[in-house]
C-alpha cells in the first residue's frame, strides 16, 4: 500500500491511498483527535497510478476541505486513517512540545512493548507501531513520508533492509533481551498465542508462527526432557524462530536468510548505528537514554514486565545443549552488547 499527504494548507487536506487490491476503491476514516468524524471513499482522479498499471481506475486520492468541515482551519487535531487497514495516513502536528526527530523503535522480542509506544508515540505527528503486521512496501512508504519531520515508527523489523534511512535522517532505538529469556518468552507465548488479543499479531505472524504453535502445544515447558525432545526434532520452519533470533533480525534483510559466517559481526555493526541501545534486564539502559533523546522526564517511560514463569523456563534451557547451539549466535552479540551498554552506563554515571 502507498499513501502519502500532498498538502495541508488550513483550509484543505489533500493525499492519496493506493490499495493493495488492483480493483479496491480506498475509503479513509477521517478524525478529529479520538472522535471519528466521517467516511468517505477516495473519490479524486491520479492518472499515474493508472499509467504505471498500480490501480485500474486511479481514483485513489482524496480532499477533506470546508465543503466537508466547515470549521477546518481550526480542528488542530485532525487525521486521516486507511478504513481497511487501520494505518494511520495523515496527522495534523499536535500542540504542545512536538518531538522534531524521526525514530525507528526496532522490536527484538516476540512480545512488543506496548507501554513504550504508548508512552512515546503521541509525541511524534506520525506515529505507527506493530509496522511489521503490513508488507514492506507500506513500511517502507513510512520512512519515506519526507514532508512530516516528527516521526516514530515501531516494530519486529528486519532493520537491515532499512539501512538507507538510519544513514539518513532516521535514528533506531532497541531493547535487547538476554537470549535464553528470549527463547523462554516465546515458548511462552507461543503456547497461549490462540488466545493473544487480536491486533497484536497480524496475519503473517499467524501464519509464520503457526507451525511452531502447533509443535509446542503439548510441550511440557516445566520439564527439562520434555524441552529437550521438543527442541531437538524441530521441523524448519519452527527452527527458524527459535535458531538465532536476534542475529537474523539485525544481519539479514529477510527471516529466510541462511545465517553465514558473517552473520555475528554483522549484527553487532547494526547495533553500533543505533542512537540507543538498551538491555531489559536493566531498565536504566534504556529509560535514561531515550528520555534524553526524546526530551522527557525518565519518571514518564516504562520497564519492560517480567513474568516469573519466564525466568525458570530460561533455567532449564541454560541446562540444554541443543539450547546453546540454537542461540550460540545470539549469546555472542548479546555478550558484546550487554559489555558496551554497561560500560558506556557506567562512564556516563561517573560523569
Amino acid at each position: 500500500m502507498l499513501f502519502n499527504l500532498e498538502h495541508d494548507t488550513g483550509s484543505a487536506i489533500t493525499g492519496y491511498l493506493v490499495p493493495d487490491g488492483f480493483a479496491d476503491r480506498p475509503r479513509i476514516i477521517v478524525r478529529d483527535g479520538p472522535d471519528t468524524l466521517f467516511e468517505m471513499e477516495c473519490n479524486e482522479m491520479r492518472e499515474a497510478v493508472v499509467r504505471a498499471g498500480r490501480h485500474e481506475t486511479g481514483m485513489i486520492g482524496f480532499r477533506v476541505d470546508e465543503t466537508l468541515l466547515l470549521d477546518i482551519q481550526h480542528r488542530t487535531e485532525l487525521s486521516v486513517w486507511d478504513q481497511k487497514s487501520g494505518l494511520l495516513i495523515y496527522r495534523r502536528a499536535p500542540t504542545g512540545d512536538l518531538v522534531k526527530k524521526k525514530l525507528v523503535r526496532v522490536e527484538t522480542q516476540m512480545i512488543p512493548f506496548l507501554a513504550m509506544d504508548k508512552a512515546i508515540k503521541p509525541r511524534f505527528q506520525y506515529g505507527a507501531d506493530g509496522v511489521d503486521r503490513f508488507g514492506l512496501e507500506t513500511v517502507q512508504q513510512m520512512f519515506h513520508l519526507n514532508a512530516v519531520p516528527s516521526i516514530y515508527l515501531a516494530g519486529r523489523l528486519q532493520i537491515k533492509t532499512f539501512t538507507e534511512f538510519l544513514d539518513r535522517d532516521f535514528q533506531a532505538l532497541a531493547v535487547v533481551n538476554d537470549p535464553y529469556m528470549e527463547m523462554a518468552e516465546r515458548l511462552f507465548l507461543l503456547q497461549r498465542f490462540k488466545s493473544v488479543p487480536q491486533g497484536i499479531f497480524g496475519d503473517r505472524d499467524r501464519m509464520t508462527f503457526g507451525p511452531a504453535v502447533e509443535h509446542f502445544a503439548g510441550v511440557d515447558l516445566g520439564s527439562t526432557s520434555s524441552l529437550k525432545e521438543a527442541l531437538k526434532f524441530m521441523p524448519d520452519p519452527v527452527f527458524k524462530i527459535l535458531n538465532a533470533p536476534l542475529t537474523r533480525q539485525l544481519a539479514t534483510t529477510t527471516t529466510d536468510d541462511k545465517l553465514g559466517p558473517n552473520a555475528v559481526p554483522a549484527a553487532v555493526d547494526m547495533l553500533s548505528r543505533f542512537a540507543v541501545v538498551g538491555l531489559r534486564e536493566a531498565p536504566e539502559t534504556y529509560i535514561e537514554p531515550i528520555a534524553e533523546l526524546i526530551g522527557v522526564e525518565p519518571s514518564i517511560l516504562p520497564e519492560a514486565s517480567n513474568f516469573s514463569q519466564i525466568a525458570s523456563i530460561a533455567d532449564r534451557l541454560r541446562d540444554l545443549p541443543i539450547a546453546e547451539k540454537l542461540l550460540e549466535k545470539d549469546i555472542i552479540v548479546y555478550h558484546f552488547a550487554r559489555q558496551a551498554i554497561l560500560d558506556s552506563y557506567k562512564r556516563t554515571a561517573d560523569l
